[in-house]
């Protein structure tokens, strides 16, 4: 059975006691850490191109949350957890929920254009109206600039598609389909 091991002393500061978590837990959740990084360096380098490592740590915090509120845990207690105040918290879970999909607009985008072949810039907009216009057009712009869109300049309107390098990428990620 796991027990805390107390500090007194000049460790503990002001006379006070602290308690001191080392639980046998605590390595295999190093240990998985490890593994999910490695796992990941891998995926986001994946076709020569680049991830957003963000999305990655967004799923594991909406896997994590979701997993906390399924098992009965209050959100305070949840934001607790997470070494968050309970209103960041609340903020940070509405982000999980882009619609049904928690998906980055970054990969959302991707798998829009993936889908429809060419899109035009108004087009993407309008899917995504409901997203801040600077920072659709910021994903954009690293899209393009990641060698995963190309804008198409013969087109009358501004318009981007999915580069054979962006293709690679969305089948090694599943999106688009």
């Amino acid at each position: 059975m796991f027990m805390p091991k107390m500090v007194r002393g000049d460790d503990a500061g002001a006379g006070e006691a602290r308690v001191e978590v080392a639980a046998p837990w605590m390595d295999a959740i190093d240990q998985w850490a490890d593994d999910a990084a490695k796992r990941l360096v891998e995926l986001s380098t994946e076709a020569g191109t680049r991830l957003p490592l963000g999305h990655a740590e967004e799923r594991l915090f909406c896997a994590i949350a979701a997993r906390l509120e399924a098992s009965g845990v209050s959100r305070k207690v949840a934001a607790d957890m997470h070494g968050l105040a309970l209103r960041s918290y609340q903020k940070k879970l509405r982000r999980c929920t882009r619609g049904n999909d928690p998906r980055s607009l970054w990969t959302e985008a991707l798998a829009f254009v993936a889908r429809e072949r060419k899109v035009t810039r108004a087009r993407l907009e309008t899917r995504f109206r409901r997203d801040d216009r600077v920072v659709l057009g910021a994903v954009l712009f690293d899209l393009r600039r990641s060698g995963l869109l190309e804008a198409m300049s013969n087109e009358a309107e501004p318009t981007v598609r999915l580069t054979p390098r962006g293709e690679r990428l969305v089948r090694v990620l599943g999106v688009g389909g």
